[in-house]
């Protein structure tokens, strides 16, 4: 009988949660609240991995206290941000291409199929989150890593709602704060947070777990992240050509003067 710290119970209790998001989706007729439990993912997989662990380390506590932090921060961000709204433009076009029988294939080509990624990403999480080790001084950097990224999304989130709400026209284009430097910090935030729990898991022994940030540095380059947030954006945002030749597209840099 596999304990409720392996790796397949992770990943069939993720797959449970994400029939549960996919029946609210039916209520809601909206397949974006999967958003909102993307983060809760993660967090399921780090606390059942930690439960079973009969000896948890500082570490462990340390790995489970930030993802706590990170999965709560996410989720709220998320709850309010998209709280009686349409269903994502994203996800509008994914429904087109499946219909007819949207509402059913959602549950594995949206749900489940996010769920997957999920526990792929957090492998790392779930492995550090058992470990019997210490702290040491070594442990200072991927914690600083994770700070540094946590800081990014917080404020680029926020700047982003704010410049939303403020906003006369909806085709304009945000271009102060952290993204003046780059035009997605929230996405550069999140590349620091994976290679965070990444290396806390390597000094833990899991070093093979290298796929899981290799894996979501590509879904934020070029799957769902930067590639689909911008495809299309100039015929939006007629701005957006001049801010993307001068801003970069993912690492924070001085915009170049064009």
């Amino acid at each position: 009988m596999l304990s409720i710290g392996h790796p397949f119970t992770i990943l069939a209790v993720i797959l449970v949660i994400g029939l549960f998001a996919w029946l609210l989706s039916w209520h809601q007729h909206n397949v974006a609240i999967v958003d909102l439990f993307w983060p809760l993912f993660f967090l399921v997989a780090a606390l059942l991995a930690f439960l079973a662990s009969p000896e948890r380390g500082m570490v462990a506590w340390i790995a489970l206290l930030l993802t706590t932090l990170w999965a709560t921060r996410l989720f709220l961000h998320l709850l309010f941000r998209n709280w009686g709204k349409q269903e994502d433009r994203r996800y509008a076009e994914i429904r087109t291409r499946f219909n007819p029988g949207f509402e059913w294939k959602s549950i594995f080509v949206i749900f489940w199929f996010q769920g997957f990624i999920a526990w792929v990403v957090s492998s790392p999480i779930y492995m550090v989150a058992r470990s019997d080790e210490g702290i040491s001084v070594f442990h200072l950097f991927p914690i600083t890593l994770w700070l540094v990224g946590l800081i990014f999304e917080t404020i680029s989130d926020q700047q982003l709602v704010t410049f939303q709400r403020r906003a006369e026209h909806s085709n304009k284009v945000l271009m102060t704060g952290l993204w003046r430097y780059t035009r997605h910090p929230n996405y550069f935030g999140e590349f620091c947070i994976g290679w965070s729990f990444y290396l806390l898991s390597f000094m833990s022994g899991a070093w093979w777990t290298i796929y899981a940030p290799i894996l979501m540095t590509y879904l934020l380059l070029r799957f769902s992240g930067i590639t689909r947030m911008e495809d299309g954006i100039e015929k939006r945002r007629p701005g957006y050509k001049k801010y993307s030749d001068r801003t970069s597209a993912f690492f924070p840099w001085p915009p170049s003067h064009q």
